[in-house]
């Protein structure tokens, strides 16, 4: 799913991991670099927009002009399209099934990840009525996708080559960045030893970013020092 809002994506998750980043986790936000949420209610009619921020501990460096005027445009324009009323949000969400979020007490909530350059979002959408309607968990991405990197025991990004040109992969995203740029193999090799990047987390990382990141194969494990898949590994099969 890839939905324009001016500028932002909002998309499902791609990664197990992320399901839990639509919550507080005391033990976990700070070092994922969790900023703060927002959480808000439709009041009583369902029609109404009442919201209230806090502030989570450790990322205070991060809430800076740049992000609160970023959070600021990202939900007025949500409330466009996800979060203008209850009845809206509920139609909104059951268009889209494959962003059922697992973790929550009712099978009515949903949750939608929004990355930009800087920050990480991570949407929960609930439409009932007398209940907390939404959370707008926001992330620093840097720091969220190097924590989820090292517990996956991954990379934040690793360089590949296609046709000839460089091209960067990113964790938990789908596909790949092309850059304009000519580059041989060694010199590619050379850009990801410099990253401190294995063979077996490369081929792992390629994997997941054609797979998906929940396949066996997205996974280093599956992978000997020489990158090679272990026998009875596949790159596709059930997910993690």
């Amino acid at each position: 799913m890839n939905e324009g809002l001016m500028g932002y994506r909002i998309e499902k998750i791609q990664m197990t991991e992320e399901e839990t980043l639509f919550y507080s986790d005391a033990e976990k936000d700070r070092e994922r670099g969790c900023i703060g949420h927002l959480r808000g209610d439709f009041g009583r009619s369902g029609k109404e927009f009442h919201s209230d921020w806090t502030d989570h501990a450790g990322a205070e460096e991060h809430k800076n002009d740049a992000f609160k005027k970023e959070i600021g445009s990202l939900i007025e324009l949500l409330r466009m399209d996800v979060l203008p009323d209850c009845p809206r949000m509920f139609s909104y969400c059951c268009g889209h099934e494959e962003c059922r979020n697992s973790h929550s007490h009712t099978d009515m909530c949903w949750g939608f990840r929004i990355l930009t350059d800087q920050h990480a979002y991570y949407l929960r959408c609930t439409p009932i009525l007398g209940e907390i309607n939404f959370y707008c968990y926001a992330y620093h991405r840097d720091t969220l996708f190097a924590s989820l990197a090292k517990e996956r025991g991954l990379l934040p990004h690793c360089f590949d080559r296609l046709d000839g040109k460089l091209i960067t992969i990113f964790l938990g995203e789908l596909g790949y960045y092309p850059m304009n740029l000519l580059i041989d193999e060694a010199s590619l090799a050379e850009l990801n030893r410099e990253i401190g990047a294995t063979k077996a987390q490369l081929a792992a990382m390629k994997c997941g970013s054609m797979y998906g990141w929940n396949v066996p194969g997205a996974d280093p494990k599956a992978y000997d020092e020489n990158g090679h898949l272990i026998p009875d590994k596949t790159m596709e099969g059930e997910a993690r």
